[in-house]
């Protein structure tokens, strides 16, 4: 093997095995850590319908409740009773049918119902579903009866099931009046206003389903969840398992009951989608490990060229003076090893030159200069690689110090030099007083934010004071209007002034910078976001609407729920209020209350 490719591949195995390890470890890392994650993320999404199931549904059962149990129903006049119905009818839209049985299970009035869709088509009934008498009769046969006036219940719920003509779960509820009577009120709740909330947390193919004792209730599980896969969650109140499909699709799935019913929520999804994030992790990773390739490779080569070139004049000279040469003198040049090996060559040359007799001796010589010369190098090497060693130590140690010591600290040193300057430089008139004056102003800005920051974070605030809000919407404007050119968001102002309020403005700036942030990574790119400042008798708004596409799954709390958070209590800090709605368009709204300005 030619000095070339050995030092090339030298350089190339000292370079990359190590590289390769910590790739491994890497992606290794990024698979576990992404896929605990993914866990963790479903399992809060199963958790938190769990609990909009269970409030839902409690705050029906709880509301017709109270409605029934107002009156003693065996006392109540048919017109009463049927009044009853109506009232408890109109109350939720969830309710299809109202009716009043007795201990038999025979109809006592109603029911209340619609029959046709002119009944319910644009009035105050829009939202409930026809029953038709085959409906009704299924509901009938599973109404849930209280045996006896003796018994104990006050409310019994019936098992869900799917009604005919429909394409979604109901549940039959008996809610037994204040005279606790065999008569009860018999609703028809139906479960497909929990559908949407499902929905949203099982989009992107991701399955979020309600599953009861028999199947699935709300959702569309798709092939993730069917009534084969429901009895693995029957197990345990909650938690996260694997299974695999017939067609060999992993599946990953979190689950959670629901609080006092035999019903639990879950979130599927395949592992495929889940650990996606991972494994783009890993291919980004291999790609810096293949570009890592073809650098040391293209080093090594170049590195080894150096040294080599160098070598092979030395080698052809020693052929020519073995060929009787003499005196030949080659120019040194490479690393300082060689030129100092190229030295002594010509000093061999040149004394074999003034005596043959010599060469003998000088040869030995020479040998010996050259065994010496390369324990030098070696032991310099050493020397250098332990200083190099401890030099990467302490500086390491030194940057660890060094943050210790306080960042705020470090930014307000730079800033009070690039204030004193400018003031220096304005005072003896060395540079346009502009860009000086200029200069003074973005440092005093500079030193204002690490203020307002640092009062923030510590719970301090400034004090209230007389402010254009035009100004200081323009100000935050400006500081935000790069990180929106770089997500591809324009940022309109429309605000004009002057808008005068007596409040904290480096606090409220701080909290609306925070918003738009927030704001920002709803909106795809080429979305716009404006503000807009309007004042009324009575308050004064400050309003921020979304232009554009909205991303479908927004941002994580870090990059959205903290800005709110912020700005909705910066608004509160104020005496005003915090207001958000989605229709037609995205829009927030921070109202300061009139007494302010």
């Amino acid at each position: 093997m030619r000095l070339r490719s050995r030092l090339t591949l030298l350089i190339a195995v000292a370079a990359l095995v190590p590289l390769l390890f910590t790739a491994f470890a890497a992606t290794r890392i990024a698979d576990s850590y992404n896929l605990s994650q993914s866990k963790e993320l479903y399992s809060k999404r199963a958790d938190a319908l769990a609990l909009y199931t269970l409030t839902w549904f409690d705050s029906h059962l709880k509301g017709l409740s109270m409605a029934a149990r107002l009156f003693d129903v065996d006392s109540l006049s048919p017109e009463e009773q049927e009044g009853l119905l109506h009232f408890a009818y109109r109350q939720f839209n969830s309710v299809n049918v109202a009716l009043v049985v007795d201990i038999q299970g025979q109809v006592v009035s109603g029911p209340v119902r619609a029959t046709q869709l002119s009944e319910i088509k644009g009035g105050l009934l829009d939202g409930h579903e026809i029953v038709s008498e085959e409906r009704l009769q299924a509901f009938l046969n599973r109404v849930v009866l209280f045996g006896n006036a003796n018994d104990s219940a006050q409310t019994a719920v019936g098992a869900p099931y799917s009604p005919p003509g429909a394409d979604h779960k109901v549940v039959p509820i008996s809610i037994r009046g204040l005279g606790g009577s065999g008569q009860v009120v018999a609703v028809e709740l139906s479960l497909a206003t929990l559908g949407p909330q499902f929905e949203i947390q099982g989009s992107g193919g991701v399955a979020a389903v309600l599953v009861g004792q028999d199947g699935v209730l709300v959702g569309q599980g798709s092939a993730l969840v069917n009534p084969e896969t429901t009895a693995l969650f029957s197990e345990g109140l909650a938690g996260h398992l694997e299974y695999e499909l017939p067609d060999e699709t992993v599946v990953l799935a979190a689950f959670a009951s629901v609080a006092n019913y035999p019903w639990r929520v879950v979130v599927a999804v395949p592992r495929s989608i889940a650990t996606a994030a991972g494994r783009e992790i890993q291919a980004r990773v291999w790609f810096m490990y293949l570009l890592a390739i073809i650098l040391a490779g293209a080093l090594g080569i170049l590195g080894a060229r150096q040294i080599e070139r160098p070598v092979v004049r030395l080698k052809k000279a020693a052929f020519q003076v073995a060929e009787g040469e003499l005196g030949l003198r080659v120019e040194p040049e490479g690393v300082s090893e060689v030129a100092d090996l190229a030295k002594a060559f010509n000093f061999m040359s040149r004394r074999l030159a003034q005596d043959k007799k010599e060469i003998a001796e000088k040869n030995a010589e020479i040998q010996a200069f050259n065994e010496e010369l390369q324990a030098r190098v070696e032991e310099r090497t050493r020397d250098l690689e332990e200083s190099q060693r401890r030099l990467v130590e302490s500086s390491r140690m030194a940057a660890v110090a060094q943050m210790g010591a306080g960042l705020a600290h470090e930014l307000n040193n730079p800033i009070a030099g690039i204030l004193g300057l400018a003031q220096v430089a304005q005072m003896k008139g060395g540079a346009e007083p502009a860009a000086l004056a200029s200069i003074e102003e973005q440092a005093q800005r500079c030193r204002t934010i690490i203020a307002t920051l640092s009062r923030f974070t510590t719970g301090e605030r400034g004090r209230k004071a007389r402010t254009d809000l035009a100004e200081l919407c323009a100000q935050v404007v400006e500081l935000s209007a790069g990180p929106f050119s770089d997500a591809g968001v324009r940022l309109e102002n429309k605000v004009s002034g002057p808008v005068w309020a007596h409040l904290d403005g480096p606090f409220l700036g701080q909290a609306l910078a925070q918003l738009l942030k927030s704001l920002r990574a709803e909106l795809e790119p080429t979305g716009v976001l404006r503000l807009e400042l309007l004042a009324d008798p009575e308050s004064i708004r400050l309003i921020v609407s979304l232009h554009g596409e909205l991303r479908p799954q927004g941002d994580d709390w870090l990059a959205t729920g903290m800005g709110f958070w912020v700005a909705r209590y910066a608004v509160q800090e104020h005496g005003g209020r915090f207001e958000e709605s989605q229709a037609p368009n995205r829009l927030v709204q921070l109202i300061l209350p009139k007494e302010n300005a």
